[in-house]
C-alpha cells in the first residue's frame, strides 16, 4: 500500500499573512509539519502541495521534493483541498507512474501531532481496509455547556443537558472535536464523495493529545509557543 503524505501549503492565507512560513519558536510553521512526515518516511511518500517559491524553497531545504507546483485556480481561500490532492494524484501517475492506495493529508495548521498515533492510524488504516479515518479529541468545551444565543438575553443549550447531570464526570454521552491532525482516505472514497469525511462513513480515531492547536490567527501561534514549550519541558 503506497500512501500519499499529502501537505498542503499554498501560499497566500487570510488570519495570518503568509501563514506557512510564519514562526514557530524560531522555526517556518510548515517546518513542523515536514519533520512529522520525515519520521514516517518508512510508511509514506512524501508530497508537498504548494503555488509558492519560497515554501518550495524551505520545503527543498528540508529535503522535500517540490517539482511540482499546484495550479494558480486551486490556491485561493475558497479552494478545495479535495481537488488539489486529486490534481496532484493526476501529476504523480503522469510523471512517475506512482499508484496511491491511500491519501494522509497533514496540514502544517496543526504542528503539534504525535508520531506513534498516526504510526497506529496509518496501520489501523491498512490492516481494517478503512476508507476514512479523522483524527479527533474529546471536546473541552463540552456541548452540554455550549449555547447557541441570537442575543444575550435568547439562547437555547447546542446540547440539552440531562437535568440531574450537573458534574461534567457524570456526563454520559461522548463528544469529540476534529482537530485536524489527520485525514487519511482512500482515492475511491475521494473519488466518490469529493470529501475526506462523511458522516456514518467517516471512522474516528480518537486522539489522546490534549492540546490540539489548530494556527488560523496570530494567538494560536502564541497558544502553540507555549505548549511546545511545555512539551518540551517534560
Amino acid at each position: 500500500m503506497t500512501i500519499l503524505a499529502f501537505v498542503p501549503a499554498r501560499g497566500g492565507s487570510q488570519g495570518i499573512p503568509r501563514k506557512n512560513l510564519a514562526l514557530l519558536a524560531g522555526r517556518p510553521l510548515i517546518t513542523y509539519t515536514l519533520d512529522t512526515v520525515r519520521q514516517l518516511s518508512d510508511l509514506v511518500l512524501p508530497f508537498v502541495s504548494t503555488d509558492d517559491d519560497q515554501v518550495a524553497a524551505v520545503c527543498a531545504a528540508e529535503g522535500f521534493p517540490t517539482d511540482y507546483r499546484r495550479s494558480a485556480s486551486l490556491a485561493t481561500d475558497t479552494s478545495s483541498i479535495v481537488d488539489a490532492v486529486l490534481e496532484a494524484r493526476e501529476w504523480l501517475a503522469a510523471t512517475t507512474r506512482t499508484t496511491i492506495s491511500g491519501i494522509l493529508i497533514l496540514q502544517p495548521t496543526s504542528p503539534l501531532r504525535n508520531t506513534t498515533e498516526l504510526r497506529a492510524a496509518i496501520d489501523r488504516f491498512s490492516s481494517e481496509q478503512i476508507a476514512s479515518l479523522v483524527s479527533v479529541v474529546p471536546m473541552r468545551e463540552h456541548p452540554y455547556e455550549c449555547v447557541e444565543a441570537a442575543d444575550t438575553s435568547s439562547w437555547t443549550y447546542v446540547v440539552k443537558p440531562p437535568a440531574d447531570n450537573l458534574q461534567r464526570q457524570a456526563y454520559k454521552r461522548k463528544f469529540y472535536f476534529i482537530d485536524g491532525s489527520f485525514y487519511l482516505a482512500t482515492p475511491q472514497f475521494l473519488d466518490q464523495h469529493g470529501s475526506v469525511l462523511v458522516e456514518d462513513e467517516t471512522q474516528l480515531f480518537i486522539s489522546g493529545q490534549r492540546m490540539a492547536v489548530d494556527i488560523n490567527e496570530p494567538e494560536d501561534l502564541r497558544l502553540a509557543d507555549c505548549v511546545l514549550r511545555a512539551i518540551r519541558e517534560v
